[in-house]
Formats: C-alpha cells, sequence, structure tokens
C-alpha cells in the first residue's frame, strides 16, 4: 500500500543508510536488526525500517497492516537476524508485506519486491521469481516475490503462529529453491547459515527470472520476517513437509517424520488454499503415493496443476508428537 499523505509531508532523500538500528524483542525467530535502508521516492519516515523488526502485524484479508516500512520506489531494506537462517524441509522463513484482497476478493492489492538473502552482508542471492498475470492478481499469481498475500497473523492481536504459512499469510521461502544460484554454488552465499534477508522494491516495467512483466510495483511495504528453520529446529528429528512443483507441472508434497510416518501428529496435518483452511484429508483425494521409504511419503496429484488457467496459494504444515514443526508453501499458477 502506498501513503502518498505521508510521503508528501516527510519526503525523504534517494540515498543509502546504513544503520544499526536493534530490536527490544528478544524472540529470536523475527528480525532483530536493520543493517541497510536505501528510501527510494515516496519513502516515508513515518513508516521507517525500524517497523521491520518483531513479529508480523497484518492488517487481514481485507486491509494492509500499517506497523510497516515504505521501500519507495526502488526502495531497498536489509534486516539481520540473532539467529542463523538454516535450509531445513519445506519453508525456511515467511515475510510478510501488506497486500489485501480486492474486488470480492478475487484479486489482491499487491506492491512487490524481490526478496534475497545473504550469509555475509555483501553478497545476495535473488529467490527466482515468476508471475501468472493472465489470470488476474489473486493470490498465487506471485511466486518467489514479497506482496502479493494477505497477511493474517498478528503478534500484536491475534494468536495465529507467524511460522505456519497455512494460517499465517505472507510468503514462505525456502532456500533449496537457491542450490543452483551462482553465488550460492560459488560459496559466496552459504545456505547453512544465512544471516540477512533483503527486500527490493519492484519497479513498474520490471521483469520476473522468465522475462515476464511484473504487473503493478512501486512503494512496497515490508512487514516482518519469521524464522522457521535455525539451530535448534533443522535436526535429525524434524518432520518433513515439504512442497513443490515438479517438471510435469504436478505438484508434489513429501511429508513424514524421521522416526517413522507415525511420529506425526495427524491431528495437527493442516492445509489451506488461498488462506481458507481445512483438513489436508479434503485434499488427499487429489494426489497419488508414489513412494514411500518407511519415513517419508512422497505424494503427487493425479493430474499437473500448472498452466490450467488458475492460481492460488496452496499450504500444507505438521507437527510431531514432540512438538517439531515444518510446513511449507506452493504458489500453484
Amino acid at each position: 500500500m502506498s501513503f502518498p499523505f505521508a510521503r508528501r509531508a516527510m519526503p525523504v532523500a534517494l540515498l543509502s543508510v546504513s544503520v544499526s538500528v536493534s530490536s527490544p524483542l528478544s524472540a529470536s525467530e523475527f528480525a532483530t536488526t536493520v543493517a541497510q535502508f536505501t528510501p527510494g521516492p515516496g519513502a516515508s519516515a513515518s513508516f521507517p525500517a525500524s517497523n521491520l523488526l518483531g513479529g508480523p502485524q497484518g492488517g487481514g484479508l481485507g486491509a494492509g497492516g500499517l506497523h510497516v516500512c515504505v521501500l519507495g520506489d526502488a526502495g531497498s531494506v536489509t534486516v539481520g537476524f540473532n539467529v542463523v537462517v538454516q535450509d531445513g524441509p519445506g519453508a525456511d522463513f515467511l515475510a510478510y508485506e501488506n497486500g489485501f484482497v480486492v474486488g470480492g476478493g478475487a484479486s489482491v492489492f499487491a506492491e512487490l519486491a524481490f526478496v534475497e538473502v545473504s550469509s555475509d552482508g555483501v553478497s545476495f542471492a535473488r529467490f527466482p521469481s515468476s508471475v501468472h498475470a493472465a489470470t488476474g492478481t489473486g493470490m498465487g499469481s506471485f511466486a518467489g516475490l514479497l506482496g502479493g498475500m494477505p497477511v493474517l497473523a498478528n503478534v500484536a492481536t491475534n494468536s495465529i503462529p507467524p511460522e505456519d504459512p497455512v494460517r499465517a499469510g505472507g510468503e514462505a521461502f525456502d532456500l533449496a529453491e537457491l542450490a543452483g544460484d551462482p553465488l550460492v554454488v560459488s560459496g559466496a552465499v552459504d545456505l547453512s547459515a544465512i544471516r540477512f534477508v533483503r527486500f527490493v522494491d519492484v519497479l513498474p516495467g520490471e521483469t520476473d527470472s522468465n522475462g515476464v512483466p511484473i504487473p503493478g510495483g512501486g512503494a512496497a511495504d515490508p512487514d516482518a520476517v519469521t524464522v522457521v528453520n535455525h539451530p535448534g529446529t533443522v535436526t535429525a528429528n524434524q518432520p518433513v513437509c515439504d512442497l513443490s512443483i515438479d517438471g510435469g507441472g504436478f505438484l508434489v508434497l513429501r511429508l513424514g517424520d524421521p522416526n517413522g510416518f507415525f511420529d506425526l501428529d495427524l491431528t495437527k496435518l493442516r492445509a489451506s488454499l488461498n488462506l481458507v483452511e481445512f483438513p489436508f484429508a479434503v485434499a488427499l483425494p487429489a494426489f497419488v503415493p508414489t513412494a514411500f521409504d518407511g519415513n517419508v511419503y512422497t505424494l503427487k496429484t493425479l493430474g499437473p496443476v500448472v498452466n490450467q488457467g488458475v492460481t492460488g496459494a496452496f499450504a500444507v504444515s505438521v507437527e510431531d508428537f514432540a512438538g517439531g514443526f515444518s510446513g511449507d508453501q506452493v504458489m500453484v499458477q
């Protein structure tokens, strides 16, 4: 969401500002430091980068949250953590902007940002992105970008777990998607030791990783970041809940536990489509098992889900009886 009234009152020059702002919160799953902020035209001191520290304060399906950092056109901001983000099963962190549904819920008012990660604060690998603008701007239309989803989790007003992609809203990011990035291959970015996340505002006319123009753009408003996988959660006993799209366009779910499939607490197996939660058993008939190693099932949809004329944000999460958690989200386009 843009804030024109704020822009008129408090213009911010286009310059890079290195800052070291720390959060008073001790919750290590949230960003704790603003390492750098480069405001663009339209940024406002009324919506500073320090708003990114701590947990999300989403406005729900129909409203954008206001506890955000307004990047301004082509602005960027880098946040750091007092834990190391690691590549584990499923989503490794969730990020939130302040998109909201319009047009009777058929579209999302989205102002988008590229998402990048770094282990040293110098070299940043950008998540691959894709858009499917042919079906509009509904949930799922933007993959690998921040800003295409509403945010339901609000640490100030509700108890929705910010780390759960089924219920929290926002976008989930899996570091495994960066395994082939040149900076990762060269060792400049270490996916086992990510310490920084950067958001870069998408300008009108910029393209996704496939060269497709990204609709909308301009003055993205990031809210927060929640780390899912970090030391203490990435363990040999962590549940597996990992969503992907294979080369044939089929949706694939890996679900299980290293201690045996029935170490999962299946009463806490959740799913959602476009943030509408339902029992995973409702979706199960759409899948067929293709492999089982004694601990982890691999399930695949009966048919391809890509290029079927619909988009949607599909998420699954699960816990085991020891309280371990894993969840993931995929944008079906």
